[in-house]
């Protein structure tokens, strides 16, 4: 490994490149189905229809920070396992629709039709 003056190496692995196949290393004892599936790029791959839409939360500020705090609350707990799916899920989404979801939902369609109108 070469290294500067300062003694940090000379090159080190950018950070956009991680989860690039190309890239990751794995153990020579990997199974050989696993390493084909980790590292074989589809033929058929489509990038996604939202590549360079960017939402803009402004019009629907307080809905959509209600929306994240009410995420951290409820979604979560689910999430990890803190509280079972099935007697939480219905009041989590309840309380994600009474935090502003909806509305934020309905400003997220509106912006994203238009910009893909404009493409």
């Amino acid at each position: 490994m070469a290294f500067t003056d300062a003694g940090g190496p000379k090159y080190e692995l950018s950070t956009w490149l991680l989860g690039n196949v190309e890239m990751n290393r794995y153990a020579s004892t990997i199974d050989p189905g696993r390493l084909e599936r980790r590292t074989t790029v589809a033929d058929d791959a489509v990038n996604s229809v939202t590549i360079g839409f960017s939402f803009d939360p402004t019009p629907v500020a307080s809905a959509y920070a209600n929306s994240v705090a009410e995420l951290q609350t409820s979604i979560l707990p689910l999430m990890y396992g803190v509280v079972p799916y099935e007697s939480g899920f219905e009041s989590a989404i309840q309380n994600m629709k009474a935090a502003g979801l909806d509305t934020v939902v309905e400003e997220y369609k509106k912006q994203f039709e238009a910009w893909r109108a404009a493409q």
